[in-house]
């Protein structure tokens, strides 16, 4: 038999972020803890250790058409174990590689994107320090007509 036509149906997405993060972020991302048998100041893993879930949202900056686009993800969690590489002898931090494994939203999707120019209000600074479901849902517009009495 021969295929005519194939269409692939998304169940999860794979995200792999390059980037110098903060420390805590990367102990949160890995589930690093301390444990109260170990000295304070030290953080452990182990198989206990689970990541926390996140949303991950950037924005993109085109300089030549000065269009700003917005991309966000509101269920993403760690998708390995702690991961990292050592290099003798650098002179700078390394960015780290963490890959994340984004599920459907409270929307059944996994991906959002938003060129700023082309939404009603800028939901940069929303969407840049806490993109949730909220951020992006639609809101409700009620209508109450009131009837006079004669």
């Amino acid at each position: 038999s021969t295929e005519v036509k194939s269409k692939s149906k998304p169940i999860n997405m794979t995200v792999t972020i390059t980037a110098h993060v903060p420390m805590e972020v990367y102990r949160r991302f890995n589930g690093l803890k301390q444990d109260e048998r170990i000295k304070s100041g030290i953080y452990s893993y182990g198989p206990d250790s689970v990541g926390e879930d996140f949303s991950l949202a950037a924005e993109i900056v085109d300089d030549f058409e000065e269009k700003n686009k917005l991309i966000g993800m509101l269920a993403c969690t760690s998708n390995t174990g702690l991961t990292f590489s050592i290099e003798n002898g650098a002179d700078e931090v390394a960015a780290l590689e963490l890959e994340t494994k984004v599920m459907q939203d409270e929307f059944g999707k996994f991906y959002h994107e938003a060129i700023v120019a082309e939404l009603e209000e800028d939901l940069t600074d929303q969407w840049m320090t806490n993109l949730s479901a909220d951020v992006i849902k639609k809101t409700s517009v009620v209508t109450t007509t009131a009837t006079q009495s004669q």
